[in-house]
Formats: structure tokens, C-alpha cells, sequence
């Protein structure tokens, strides 16, 4: 091969490079990491909110361009501590929280984002009952469809909002809600 068509070869594999990351970044507008700011549903109906995991709940949540994502939210902010006794309220406090880690693959199609939940795990209170937030055991069965939009909140900061198509309640209300989730962008 002549240094000519190593040249090319070469310019042409740099080339393939830098367009499949391109590609990946098209396919994938949602890449990086996002803090959660809201976690609830709401219903239909009345409208009236439930914050599945308190009205200040923490978490992160990765998204990569290769299809996959991870998300961990709990119910509660963790207080500094500030001597020995705040430690361990902190620690009897931790065993009331709620909590779930959760992730799996995803695609973006338009305005709607497909979504497989592989694993979930969930944690909550202790007590004579297992705390089992999942009516799905924990995964989905294949591809779930989300509504999302990504906007610029007051703070001048990337907001991601995902909603559910409507539903019956997964808890036998009888009622039919809405899953929402938003999230806000941390730089790179």
C-alpha cells in the first residue's frame, strides 16, 4: 500500500470516527448527569399530586449516548453531622427513608423516549412487611414509552421532564395517574 492510500485509509477511519460520535450525540441529546428535583404522580382527574419520594428528594441520574442509563432517588436530604448523637439519629433516620436504584436501556425517537427498566431495587422502612414500591417486580417487560422535553427553568439551568401515558394506579385506587419526573442537568 502506497503512503498515498495510507493516507486515505487513515483520514477515512478518523473520519468514520468522528461521524459515529456525532451520530451518538444525535441519538442521544439526553447524555450526562442530571440531578433530581421532583419525583411524583398526579391524577388525572383532580389533579392532586402525591411526591412518591418527599417534596425534596435526592438523586442522580446518568444517562450515557451508548443507550443506557442509571438513576438512584431517595426520600430525604442527609443532615450534617454535627456531634456523635446527630450521627446516630442520622442513622436510626436513614431506616425511615425510601429509596430506589434503577436502570436499563433507552432511545429517543422524536418527542418520546422508549425506556427499559432491567433491574430496580427498592428500599424503605423496616417493619414486619417488605417494602415493595414495584408492581412490576423491578423490571419491564420491553420498551416502555415516555413523553419528554428538556426546558430552561427559572435558574437558568437544563431541565429534563419525563411523563407516563396515563394509567390505573399500580396501588388499587381505582383512579388513573400520571408519572412525572424532573430532572436538572450538573455540568460536565
Amino acid at each position: 500500500m502506497s503512503i498515498a492510500h495510507r493516507t486515505i485509509a487513515t483520514a477515512a477511519f478518523f473520519a468514520a470516527l468522528a461521524l459515529s460520535v456525532a451520530s451518538a450525540e444525535e441519538i442521544s441529546p439526553l447524555a450526562g448527569t442530571w440531578k433530581i428535583r421532583a419525583f411524583f404522580t398526579e391524577d388525572v382527574i383532580s389533579k392532586e399530586r402525591h411526591d412518591v419520594y418527599g417534596p425534596k428528594p435526592t438523586g442522580i441520574m446518568q444517562v450515557r449516548p451508548d443507550g443506557y442509563f442509571d438513576a438512584f432517588v431517595r426520600s430525604y436530604e442527609p443532615v450534617p453531622v454535627l456531634s456523635m448523637w446527630d450521627d446516630v439519629a442520622n442513622v436510626l433516620a436513614s431506616e425511615t427513608g425510601q429509596a430506589i436504584n434503577y436502570g436499563g436501556t433507552y432511545r429517543v425517537v422524536g418527542e418520546s423516549l422508549f425506556v427499559q427498566v432491567n433491574y430496580a431495587r427498592q428500599e424503605g422502612p423496616v417493619g414486619p412487611d417488605t417494602f415493595d414500591m414495584s408492581w412490576n417486580e423491578g423490571r419491564s417487560i420491553g420498551e416502555e414509552e415516555r413523553s419528554f422535553q428538556t426546558v430552561i427553568g427559572s435558574d437558568r439551568q437544563t431541565q429534563l421532564i419525563i411523563e407516563t401515558k396515563p394509567m390505573p394506579n399500580p396501588n388499587g385506587a381505582g383512579n388513573t395517574i400520571i408519572g412525572r419526573i424532573i430532572w436538572q442537568r450538573l455540568p460536565d
